[in-house]
């Protein structure tokens, strides 16, 4: 069931359990209650419905949870043994180590891998 259905749903239970009385007969406070979500109801259906996502570029508030470039549950690849040994090599000469710029391409390199 999507959520305009549920919603739809709940607006006609609310219609037949709200009593209109037709004699002046003081309404409950039930009543009154169910108008205020009977409006707010009508409201959010009223609404037009969302945006199909289209792969990313739907531009609903920069980020569509139904894309699956934005997915949160995406597995992440990260690196080898070798490769971190491979690129410590890299940033070590006569006995200096750059952190910072081995850092920067451990990050580049998880980026690369997982995008």
């Amino acid at each position: 069931m999507t959520d305009r259905e549920l919603l739809q749903q709940a607006l006609d239970a609310l219609y037949e359990n709200t009593s209109y009385s037709m004699h002046g007969d003081p309404r409950t406070y039930q009543d009154q209650r169910n108008d205020d979500t009977i409006k707010e109801l009508q409201a959010k259906l009223a609404q037009p419905e969302p945006a199909e996502c289209d792969g990313g570029q739907c531009g609903i508030g920069g980020y569509c949870k139904q894309c699956p470039k934005t997915q949160l549950n995406k597995k992440w690849i990260g690196l080898t043994d070798e490769e971190y040994e491979a690129m410590a090599e890299d940033h070590v000469t006569d006995c200096y180590f750059d952190t910072l710029t081995y850092a920067k391409a451990i990050e580049a390199q998880l980026k690369e891998k997982n995008t």
